[in-house]
């Protein structure tokens, strides 16, 4: 999820016109989700004020669908891993067992989760391209054309 989130945020930083640094986030998924959904609804509030496009809004509405099962997942895993070290090593850094296993969780709801959000990570680019198709046409006919005034 981590690198799904961090190269969602690296395509579309380039259409949000926000940073794309994803090195505040590190490896908490709760800050990159919500750093995917700014460059998400930034890139939707650009190209409709800066390019006159309207994202149909089923396209919205199917985004903010998937994002409320990524929302359920990454608040598992932060309940699970809050310093996101806890998938990664056995021990913390006092040397205490990462997981209490006393803990029980359903890895099936877990799954059904992972597998939505994976739906997400995957195809977002895939159903904004229709659009932002069109914003990269006009940019490289307005660089086409300066080349040609120069």
């Amino acid at each position: 999820m981590e690198l799904g989130f961090k190269s969602n945020i690296r395509y579309f930083s380039k259409y949000s016109q926000k940073d794309n640094s994803t090195k505040k986030a590190g490896h908490h998924l709760e800050g990159l989700f919500n750093d995917f959904k700014l460059h998400v609804r930034e890139t939707i509030r650009v190209l409709k004020t800066n390019y006159g496009i309207e994202i149909d809004k089923e396209d919205i509405k199917d985004f903010e669908m998937y994002c409320k099962d990524v929302e359920k997942l990454t608040n598992i895993f932060h309940s699970l891993d809050k310093s996101s070290d806890s998938f990664r090593y056995p021990v913390d850094r006092n040397n205490n067992n990462s997981f209490d296993y006393k803990e029980t969780i359903n890895i099936l709801d877990i799954k059904e989760l992972f597998d939505r959000s994976i739906i997400l990570l995957k195809f977002t680019t895939s159903l904004f391209e229709k659009y932002i198709i069109l914003v990269d046409e006009v940019e490289d006919s307005y660089i086409h054309s300066e080349m040609i005034n120069i």
